[in-house]
């Protein structure tokens, strides 16, 4: 079944999802939204990650992920730079005879 921008379901059928969305909103129906805690469970798991880990596999981890997001090698104490987007041509839009 189709589901909704925050993750509600909804009928497949054009008539039938119309019918519900209207009893919906006119109070005919609740409807029970998924809960947040996935998202809170998210926000919490980040800081537990970090303080279980040590500083040293902190690093690690971020230099392997700047390495996969920049490319090249990095060098200890060595910072990864976006590419210089000044640089490139912007495309065209004359016609070529």
């Amino acid at each position: 079944m189709p589901r909704g921008p925050n993750g509600e379901v909804r009928p497949a059928d054009a008539g039938q999802c119309a019918l519900k969305v209207a009893k919906i909103a006119t109070g005919e129906i609740t409807e029970d939204l998924p809960t947040k805690n996935k998202q809170k469970g998210g926000q919490a798991g980040g800081p537990a990650r970090a303080k279980s880990l040590s500083p040293t596999r902190r690093s690690t981890i971020a230099r392997e992920a700047a390495q996969a997001r920049w490319g090249g090698r990095l060098e200890a104490g060595q910072t990864a730079k976006p590419p210089n987007r000044q640089t490139a041509k912007p495309p065209t839009t004359q016609r070529q005879p």
